[in-house]
């Protein structure tokens, strides 16, 4: 009977010994995320990074961080230096040079990126606010609109800012979009309106009263936008449906592009999280705060919803 009590208390303290052990592994795994928090791209980190740690804090699932400055060191080095037994996950780079360096590292360790390259890597998923997926997501809602050929207006003084989001747009439409100096005086049925400029020069403009379309970078806080204007944008900045993007934006007030990288700091907090709880790769899709996420395999894809300007609100389409 003694000997019975003893193994029984034997076994009680190897089942409190291993379970400590776990506890202990779980409280020292971690997060590594290495972003450029100087030099140019520092104002863009605040933002991810904000975005990053108040989803995490408003979180029931909340990861221990440790934060790194990339800025004007290898990454061979950094992850070399940083990644350790309790690393479970990579956030970061940001800038695309980096991220297609990390493609030739070939990490073993699970990484999200980002931003968005040509290449891939096994263990690399890459997530951006590409003008690529704003450019799509635009050209299917023109195409429910009925439209099938555009006119494009260009702000000269915005060529540089807007170029990346005309050039996805070309290799969308083709010849089936055209660039003029200004509108025409006949409209044709089936023809659409783009405007790619800045929220001033898109409030000086003589427009029709529907069909014109435009890009985020045209929505600015202190420019009103066009009646019946169409636009696809991140949700979270006008629907109020993200906490954790509202009190971070108001600890810290920046302007829309920054307050798109508080949304996308916090939608790459919600994807590390699906990522360290996904089973046998399944396929995973949910309401983000930049848009509609979706991930197969290792692939991240994103739709950003769009947008109708109306007399006295903001419509969702």
């Amino acid at each position: 009977m003694l000997n019975k009590k003893l193994s029984l208390k034997a076994f009680a303290s190897l089942t409190l010994a291993v379970s400590t052990v776990a506890v202990s592994a779980m409280a020292q795994a971690e997060i590594l995320v290495i972003l450029p928090e100087t030099g140019a791209m520092a104002s863009a980190t605040d933002s991810i990074k904000r975005g990053l740690i108040q989803a995490n804090h408003q979180s029931s699932n909340k990861y221990k961080f440790k934060f790194v400055d990339i800025h004007q060191q290898p990454l061979s080095s950094i992850l070399q230096k940083n990644v350790s037994k309790t690393t479970e996950l990579v956030i970061g780079p940001l800038d695309k040079q980096n991220v297609e360096q990390l493609l030739k590292l070939q990490p073993k360790i699970k990484t999200l990126a980002l931003n968005q390259v040509s290449g891939k890597a096994a263990n690399v998923y890459q997530f951006a606010l590409s003008k690529e997926e704003d450019a799509l997501a635009l050209t299917k809602r023109m195409q429910w609109d009925g439209i099938d050929n555009l006119i494009v207006l260009r702000d000269p003084d915005t060529i540089e800012q807007t170029q990346s989001f005309y050039d996805a747009m070309v290799q969308l439409w083709g010849n089936k979009m055209e660039v003029k100096e200004k509108l025409p005086f006949f409209s044709k049925k089936k023809q659409g309106v783009l405007l790619l400029g800045s929220g001033k020069w898109l409030t000086q403009q003589k427009l029709p009263s529907k069909n014109i379309y435009t890009l985020p970078f045209a929505i600015e806080e202190k420019q009103p936008i066009p009646e019946g204007m169409i636009y696809c944008d991140t949700p979270a900045l006008y629907t109020g449906q993200w906490s954790d993007v509202m009190d971070a934006y108001k600890q810290k007030p920046v302007t829309m592009p920054f307050q798109r990288l508080i949304a996308f700091g916090g939608d790459a907090w919600q994807i590390a999280d699906v990522l360290q709880n996904r089973k046998n790769n399944s396929v995973v899709e949910f309401k983000g705060r930049t848009g509609q996420i979706r991930i197969v395999d290792n692939i991240i894809s994103r739709e950003p919803q769009c947008f109708q300007s109306q007399k006295t609100a903001v419509k969702a389409l």
